[in-house]
């Protein structure tokens, strides 16, 4: 049986060796890893990666003994970074922001990403607290660490080190400090325990906004060594929260020490009234700026219940859906008298270079037509974001995104080609608007902001030249280019008129002013507030053009990627299993317990996860395991499964996706999935094999669908088994119909199943069991089970709880009943179980997302009852009654 075993093992080892052109550069500290294609990328961190180690090893004070692993992925086609534990390591998606969340100074999206994640990885792998003498059970024992960490302790010093140690950051942007002072102006602003998680209410990254301005204070009142002992500190005690810590540290608790740094902020709010009135809707949700087409005032909005909408704004203050938009950056929408323009994102969970943490995904074109409610694809697999478009559909300009720089393109509406119109080597282009014969871009190089006027041969004309100021949101009416500034250090409204060259500021809000656009006799503008972005509205004739001078650009030294000389040597990598943890642990097998341990290994592309457990039989006095393996590199996966005690056991499992086709509202997948397992009982050999062909239409999803997104699904399959490789000696067939449809536009579901088996040798009764029982059921020739759902969610929650926060609960339904074929009959079961399920979602320490649930099961028939108690589907706790 072993050698079967070792077969297959090195089978789908040696395949996912000879698999993916990836390489590795070795830096005295790092280990960077990347595709082919990114090397430029991987040449430019190298040239820095030891530098910025070395400043924050310092501040945090921990030096890994071992290289930090920075894995580059440049197929995602928006921004992130994270660290990942298990194994320890850095994953940077090379995608730069176009929304420029980390503030339009911050030159180098690499360095800035790369500053923020090695915080998170120094940080979370720093051995302090009782993890500093318990490395004998691996070299991931730090985590434990941050399984109580409040999240705004995490990201509140990655916050801090991004604007400190890096050019720019959030803690240099003042859109970023809108996030804190626009609640703060209406006085409601969330408290430290709500602080500790993300919610669906704004600010949607409110951990980051309360960890900068918390670290943020601790760091100039009480050093920059301060924050390495309160971190030690609450590692030895991390039940009682940062509160004692902190205690110890500054002589004031965590929540007095959150209210200081909010009366130092009270001091630096903008001051002033605000002329605009506000014409969205109140309530949670964002409004972007609308424009006056053939259907009236339409624009963007997105909102929890709803999502992403294209919406229209009647003169009486009625706000009508028109479209729903899954999936749309707001600065990604082009409105014209009959259509709009947009970039949707789509991904593609099977390409060859797919990565379980960084996903191969695309921006690409799409137009919309009012009148015939109709859409129209453009491009295919691009990078394109922030289009523009004529009225006549003539022109057609977006930007394309490649890694860190951002160029303009034209785009053919007929064919998706795409032709460069400008690129700046040095730097990146943002926001295009039409302006006559000119298209005008914000331009950024080196952290300095302007705008950019490029003709249709690509010629380019300073407009506004390179300041330190921000430059956002630029539009164009009546012979004058609107922009966005932080010039005076909040953000207000600009004007520059392309006939006198005069630059004014035009109008400022106490709340900010995130973009504009005058229609008609009035300025249109959005503001922040504590319930999202709103949009208010100025008479002209009440606003007082100011003229004025933007500050001068930034005195900077070359960025390391420009000072790039030396050239790092690369070598292949190869992606194998890496052990993590390993702990005592009781093995249980075949009802009995015995002592044992439990080993955790993955690979650094998180391709491959190995998860072992081997223990003692003390009565029969020998070993006993089990292994389970996992290959997963897109296209495809591979799953090992093998044990051994009293019987010993060997699986393969095959899954094939035969046919993806994603679109704006759903995606289709047809998929194969194949197993073949061996059991040892005493001389016998029992195998088995089974095969199933599914067919899946899944729909997207809204902010609030706290069960899942509407779909449709089709299922059929065989499972054979038999002795001693004889003929087959039992053959079942089995099959699925479900569905689950949104009610009434709302996020509430109706969910329907129908599951049907048939056997060869009629024995059914422990197929198709009830919810919340166990008890056999008939046999027959056939079985089938119906299965009714109806799911109500209650609406997002943001409900602080120990070491966390509740962010969802909701009420589920289910109503179950069976029939049987025996013969020619057609039987009932004569049982209806009915059931009510209750689940939380809730985040937990560093992030940890948890959704218990409560289950109370009843059944008709015989009225027996069961009440289960479980987490993220699984039951911890069954009770039954008769």
């Amino acid at each position: 049986m072993r050698k079967p075993i070792l077969a297959l093992l090195l089978l789908v080892l040696c395949s996912s060796l000879s698999a993916g052109a990836w390489s590795s550069i070795e830096t005295v500290h790092t280990t960077i890893i990347f595709e082919e294609r990114d090397a430029p990328s991987a040449q430019s961190l190298a040239s820095f990666a030891d530098e910025v180690l070395l400043e924050l090893a310092s501040l945090l004070e921990h030096m890994p003994k071992r290289k930090v692993v920075v894995i580059l992925a440049g197929r995602p086609a928006f921004s992130n970074g994270m660290f990942a534990p298990f194994p320890s390591s850095i994953i940077l998606y090379l995608t730069s922001p176009v929304d420029r969340f980390l503030g339009s100074r911050s030159s180098s999206w690499l360095r800035s990403l790369y500053t923020h994640e090695l915080t998170h990885y120094l940080h979370l792998t720093s051995p302090v607290g009782p993890a500093r003498y318990l490395f004998f059970l691996g070299p991931e024992v730090p985590a434990m660490n941050a399984v109580l960490m409040p999240q705004w302790w995490v990201e509140g010093i990655t916050t801090y080190t991004e604007s400190e140690y890096a050019q720019g950051g959030r803690g240099d942007s003042p859109l970023f400090a809108l996030t804190w002072q626009a609640p703060m102006l209406q006085s409601s602003l969330w408290t430290l325990s709500q602080g500790r998680y993300n919610s669906a209410f704004p600010p949607s990254g409110r951990i980051y906004s309360t960890g900068y301005l918390m670290v943020d204070y601790l760091m100039r009142h009480y050093g920059k060594e301060s924050f390495a002992r309160v971190n030690k500190d609450f590692a030895w005690f991390p039940f009682l929260g940062m509160n004692s810590a902190l205690k110890k540290e500054t002589g004031f608790s965590s929540k007095a020490l959150f209210s200081l740094a909010i009366e130092e902020q009270q001091a630096l709010l903008p001051q002033g009234t605000s002329l605009g009135l506000q014409f969205s809707p109140q309530g949670l949700g964002d409004h972007y700026l609308p424009t006056t087409t053939d259907l009236g005032l339409v624009g963007y909005a997105n909102s929890p219940k709803r999502g992403g909408t294209l919406v229209r704004y009647a003169p009486d203050g009625e706000v009508q859906v028109l479209k729903d938009l899954p999936y749309v950056e707001h600065d990604s929408l082009f409105f014209t008298p009959t259509q709009v323009l947009f970039s949707y994102t789509w991904a593609d969970p099977f390409h060859p270079s797919y990565l379980p943490l960084a996903p191969v995904s695309y921006n690409d074109l799409m137009l919309y037509h009012y009148a015939s409610d109709s859409f129209r694809r453009i491009t295919e697999g691009e990078m394109l974001t922030q289009p523009v478009i004529s009225e006549d559909g003539g022109s057609l300009f977006a930007i394309k995104r490649t890694e860190e720089r951002h160029m303009l393109v034209t785009v053919d509406a007929d064919t998706g080609s795409l032709t460069t119109v400008y690129d700046n080597a040095r730097g990146s282009v943002y926001e295009p608007v039409l302006a006559g014969e000119a298209v005008v871009v914000v331009q950024i190089v080196e952290g300095d902001s302007s705008l950019v006027a490029i003709d249709r041969e690509g010629g380019a004309t300073t407009l506004v030249p390179p300041t330190r100021s921000e430059i956002r949101s630029p539009s164009f009416s009546g012979g004058r280019l609107l922009f966005v500034s932080d010039d005076t250090g909040f953000l207000a409204l600009y004007a520059y008129d392309l006939s006198s060259g005069e630059l004014s500021l035009l109008h400022s809000d106490p709340q900010g002013v995130l973009g504009g656009r005058i229609e008609g006799d009035v300025l249109l503008y959005e503001t922040y507030t504590a319930e999202g972005v709103a949009l208010k509205r100025v008479g002209l004739e009440q606003i007082e053009a100011v003229p004025v001078t933007l500050q001068g650009p930034l005195a900077y030294t070359p960025s390391s990627q420009a000072l790039v000389e030396k050239i790092f040597p690369t070598r292949r990598f190869i992606d194998y299993p890496r052990l993590n943890l390993v702990l005592p642990y009781p093995f249980v097998r075949e009802n009995s317990v015995q002592p044992g341990l439990w080993f955790h290994s993955q690979s650094l592309l998180r391709r491959q996860l190995l998860i072992a457990q081997v223990g003692w039989d003390i009565d029969r006095g020998k070993a006993v395991g089990a292994l389970d393996y996992l290959y997963n590199p897109g296209p495809f996966s591979v799953g090992v499964q093998a044990s051994f005690g009293k019987e010993k056991r060997a699986s393969v499992t095959l899954s094939v996706p035969l046919l993806y086709r994603p679109s704006l509202y759903n995606y289709k997948l047809l998929s194969l999935q194949g197993s073949f397992a061996l059991v040892t009982q005493d001389s016998d050999l029992l195998y088995s094999f089974s095969t199933r062909v599914g067919a899946q239409v899944k729909g997207r999803g809204r902010p609030n669908d706290f069960f899942g997104t509407p779909f449709g699904s089709v299922a059929v399959g065989v499972e054979a088994k038999g002795m001693n490789w004889a003929k087959v000696d039992q053959a079942r067939l089995f099959g699925l119909l479900a569905a689950q449809v949104r009610m009434f536009c709302s996020s509430q579901m109706l969910g329907l199943r129908l599951d049907g088996v048939t056997d060869s040798k009629g024995q059914l009764e422990n197929a198709l069991l009830y919810e919340g029982f166990s008890d056999k059921g008939l046999d027959g020739d056939a079985k089938a089970r119906l299965t009714v759902r109806f799911h109500i969610p209650f609406g997002p929650l943001d409900l602080p709880i120990p070491y966390g926060g509740m962010t969802g609960l909701g009420l589920s339904l289910t109503a179950q009943s069976a029939l049987y074929l025996e013969g020619s009959s057609l039987l009932w079961d004569r049982e209806v179980v009915l059931s009510g399920a209750l689940t939380a979602s809730a985040v937990v320490g560093s992030g940890l997302a948890v959704r218990p649930f409560v289950l109370l099961a009843y059944r008709v028939g015989d009225g027996k009852a069961s009440l289960t108690v479980g987490l993220n589907g699984g039951a911890l706790l069954v009770t039954k009654e008769h």
